[in-house]
């Protein structure tokens, strides 16, 4: 596989990762009928959060998970280069 399809593929999965977590962390829904009440989010209903999270706080959230990942990659490069030693 050539190195720009797997490239946009990864876009790609993080376009859709990042629309199902605007939907369940970020979106509110409407009751059913014609009052048009809005409900809390899915997140809030299972009690994953306790309050009302913006696209911002979302994609921080994301961003951060992120960087804790790339960190934790780099440090067991590290340790496994220094064991080798």
């Amino acid at each position: 596989m050539r190195q720009g399809c797997a490239k946009k593929l990864e876009n790609l999965t993080a376009a859709v990762a990042m629309h199902i977590a605007n939907y369940n962390f970020v979106w509110r829904l409407r009751e059913k009928g014609t009052s048009g009440k809005r409900l809390p989010t899915p997140a809030m209903q299972v009690g994953l959060v306790d309050r009302l999270w913006t696209f911002e706080d979302l994609f921080e959230a994301v961003m951060e998970q992120e960087r804790e990942r790339v960190s934790m990659t780099r440090y067991k490069r590290l340790a496994e280069k220094l064991k080798s030693r």
